[in-house]
């Protein structure tokens, strides 16, 4: 009995690890990508904000889909559906230069230009 209560609270303490490293890293991501976009293009705090938020609901989203699907290529459907949903939340709160210049780095990055 002593063993299956020590055995329990160890799973317990583990999932509680697990949940908060998932926070954790959306929350670095966020932070990471909202620093960048700052330095990048000169975005203002109040858009660094709501950029972090963008980010880091991203980050969960990403997570939630590869915790429920395991076939690959429903994952990489979903993933991408999510991505492109940043491009129209960007378009939405930075000005056009901004937006473009934003394309622009993506495009460079993704064509490792």
């Amino acid at each position: 009995m002593k063993y299956s209560f020590s055995f329990f609270l160890l799973v317990l303490f583990n999932l509680a690890g697990y949940s908060q490293q998932t926070i954790d890293y959306a929350d670095q991501y966020a932070k990471k990508v909202a620093q960048r976009m700052e330095d990048s293009i000169g975005i203002t705090e109040q858009q660094k904000s709501m950029i972090y938020k963008i980010n880091s609901s991203i980050a969960e989203q990403k997570k939630a889909v590869w915790q429920n699907y395991t076939n690959r290529d429903s994952v990489q459907v979903y993933i991408q559906a999510i991505e492109d949903k940043r491009n129209s939340l960007y378009n939405g709160m930075l000005t056009y230069d901004q937006y473009e210049a934003y394309l622009q780095k993506k495009h460079n990055i993704l064509n490792n230009n």
